[in-house]
């Protein structure tokens, strides 16, 4: 009846339901066995039902109280609750009067709320199914439910209310009250046919169709007792009592499965729902077989409507099979329409049962698994296109799906007819029957492979974005640097300047105007080649723009070496070549000169008595090394003497002259170090011209 709580022990609800089935079946065993008196069956007939009403009432309210369940589903439950409490007034009543008044029940107040029970009961049961979508379709429920109702109530017609017609013992309020009990019923019976041909409720169909069997009970338990009636044959205690009391205890299991029943999305995959063709045509037969048994028995009168009943209805039952008809066609071109939808997407979407065999497989996923519908169809889907070690999470999705649960989008991995794993999306949704049992499942999935590819290059397009702001914050942070450096520089020189410029103002002596005029020129000299520095340095690094010739690099060296050390100066020099003589290569000779000037000067201000240079070539570079006997560096220092400004032992230069040469180094593509003792000059060959 429903599941156990977290407990293990089952809910009040499951303990009510088993205690009513109990006490119906007590009272169904009471009834057969006949025993008692009639005081005793009077009151215990009377009093039986009031305890079911009202756990039918508290169960029904429980159900409207589930927060998952849709509000229309909610409000139906409100209102069974309302018939099972009118119900229960009624009981009440009659018991009243038969058992504590010694007054005829019937007719009484009583009735009024008995008879309010059918009105309730109706609407709660039509509340709670949901309504074909198509025109077409609600057609053919209308049809439907005319057809049964009038069948039904040429039925009640004939067995009930006509005979009450000639009853000549009953008064007209009695008989009038008598014939409303199946005018009621017949209205049940309008609401049992609304359920059972719109094929689909609100909310788990399995309540609503108990529902509808109990009021099928109901039906037949009242038309047994006018039966009884009009022949004078009831008696206390008797089979109708039996009947609405099974009707009570079925009502009460159909509120306790509602509370208890899965609640799925009404989003889900359903398949179409489909009229039950049954109950029509069944209809027409019990109408012919009624014609038949009365046309020998009645008059030409009551024959007469007999006939035209059966006819009318038998018109119904032929439009209704035309629409039928209309509405097959309209289906398998839908139908076949969503074929093609789902066969021409580039998604793959298959179908499987509950036990994961594949039952329908789409075009796209040929095409991103490699297996034909052909092969795919009728095979575990399992063994098909999933890993051995996600086979549980198979296991456990289709669990879900059986529980009419969809699982959501997620990504995983998938295997491919050759072997190659591929990730995908996939999510999976429940296959709903006409009756709202899950059937199958249905999945969709997407190839993530270019996605990842797509995700690949954004990261590192980012990355080279990084890269970029912080190569341009670091350019930005290192020009800050050098105007401040730069600054500093030249505001030694300028204050000289200004200070000599003012004393030479105010001086007299020849003399001390003649030091002026040459501490003046000394630091305007300072000032100019701290200029001509800035200038360089910043043209090595912003002139982009290499202009190559033809050069002879010994016979460079060498004028390089003459132009900055001349003969007759102290300090030996020499220009070596390792190995062969290196050819005339391509070069940018401005920048080449540049660079050996500034590292000749470096050198010539700390040698002590010779300079030598050693030209090197290989298959891709041409090496410059140039070396000298003075002080060298530590070796922590190597990097620092390319920096800005930096004048390791203070012996005099602007500390730009090297970095101004490894920028000029660098915008040739290739690099100026210090290792073993020597600057070493590396400059790329980009073609011979010869020897």
């Amino acid at each position: 009846m429903t599941a156990p709580t977290r407990s293990g022990r089952p809910d009040i609800g499951t303990l009510v339901s088993l205690a009513a089935v109990a006490y119906a079946a007590l009272f169904v065993a009471w009834v057969a066995w006949g025993g008692g008196t009639t005081w005793q069956r009077t009151v215990i007939s009377d009093a039986a039902m009031l305890p079911m009403t009202l756990g039918g009432a508290a169960l029904s309210w429980r159900a409207s109280l589930r927060v998952e369940l849709p509000e229309a589903v909610r409000r139906s439950w409100r209102w069974i609750t309302a018939a099972f409490l009118a119900w229960w007034a009624g009981d009440a009543l009659w018991l009243f009067y038969e058992v504590v008044s010694h007054e005829s029940p019937f007719p009484s107040a009583a009735d009024a709320f008995r008879l309010s029970f059918y009105g309730l009961m109706l609407v709660a049961i039509v509340r709670a199914v949901r309504l074909p979508s198509t025109a077409g379709m609600r057609a053919t429920l209308a049809i439907d439910v005319l057809t049964v109702s009038g069948i039904g109530g040429a039925t009640t017609w004939y067995l009930i209310v006509r005979p009450l017609a000639g009853d000549t013992h009953a008064s007209f309020f009695e008989a009038a009250l008598t014939a409303a009990y199946p005018i009621g019923d017949l209205l049940l019976g309008v609401a049992i046919s609304v359920a059972l041909f719109a094929g689909r409720g609100r909310g788990p169909g399995r309540p609503l169709r108990l529902l509808a069997c109990g009021a099928a009970v109901f039906v037949v338990a009242d038309v047994l007792f006018a039966r009884l009636y009009l022949a004078e044959q009831y008696d206390v205690g008797d089979w109708p009592d039996a009947f609405w009391m099974i009707a009570l205890t079925v009502m009460l299991l159909a509120a306790n499965a509602q509370h208890s029943a899965p609640v799925t999305s009404s989003r889900s995959v359903r398949a179409s729902a489909v009229t039950r063709p049954f109950f029509p045509y069944a209809a027409v037969v019990l109408g012919y077989v009624l014609l038949l048994y009365a046309a020998p028995r009645e008059s030409s009168q009551s024959a007469v409507v007999l006939v035209l009943v059966s006819f009318f209805v038998t018109c119904l039952v032929v439009v209704r099979h035309a629409l039928v008809l209309r509405e097959n066609v309209r289906l398998t071109e839908a139908r076949t329409r969503l074929h093609t939808i789902v066969d021409s997407s580039s998604e793959a979407i298959f179908a499987t049962s509950l036990v994961g065999t594949v039952t329908s497989w789409n075009r796209g996923a040929e095409v991103m698994y490699g297996w034909a519908e052909a092969e795919a169809v009728g095979r575990d889907i399992r063994d098909l296109i999933v890993p051995a070690d996600l086979h549980e999470e198979i296991a456990q999705t289709l669990e879900d799906v059986k529980r009419g649960v969809s699982v959501k989008l997620h990504e995983t991995w998938r295997r491919r007819k050759d072997g190659s794993m591929v990730m995908v999306t996939v999510c999976y949704s429940p296959i709903f029957a006409d009756d709202r049992r899950v059937v199958g499942a249905s999945a969709i999935g997407s190839d993530l492979t270019e996605v990842h590819q797509l995700a690949a290059a954004l990261r590192a397009a980012l990355s080279r974005a990084e890269d970029a702001l912080a190569e341009v914050a670091n350019a930005e942070s290192t020009s800050r640097r050098f105007l401040s450096d730069a600054a500093h520089q030249l505001r030694t020189p300028l204050t000289s300047i200004r200070a000599c410029s003012e004393a030479l103002a105010l001086a007299d002596a020849a003399g001390q105007r003649t030091d002026l005029l040459d501490i003046l020129v000394t630091e305007s000299a300072r000032a100019g080649s701290l200029i001509d520095d800035l200038l360089s340095i910043a043209r090595a690094e912003h002139d982009r723009l290499v202009r190559k010739t033809p050069v002879d690099v010994v016979a460079l060296c060498r004028a390089a070496v003459a132009t900055l050390v001349p003969d007759e100066s102290p300090i030996r020099t020499s220009v070596q070549v390792a190995g062969d003589a290196p050819p005339v290569v391509e070069l940018d000779e401005r920048a080449v000169s540049e660079i050996l000037s500034n590292l000749l000067t470096n050198a010539k201000r700390h040698a002590v008595s010779c300079i030598d240079l050693f030209v090197t070539t290989t298959s891709t570079c041409v090496e410059i090394a140039v070396l000298n006997d003075g002080a060298q560096p530590h070796p922590a220092e190597y990097e620092r003497i390319f920096e800005r400004f930096v004048s390791l032992d203070g012996r005099g230069g602007t500390g730009l002259g090297l970095a101004i040469a490894r920028a000029f180094a660098r915008s040739c593509g290739g690099d100026l170090v210090y290792s073993d003792g020597a600057f070493r000059l590396r400059l790329p060959l980009s073609g011979q011209i010869g020897q």
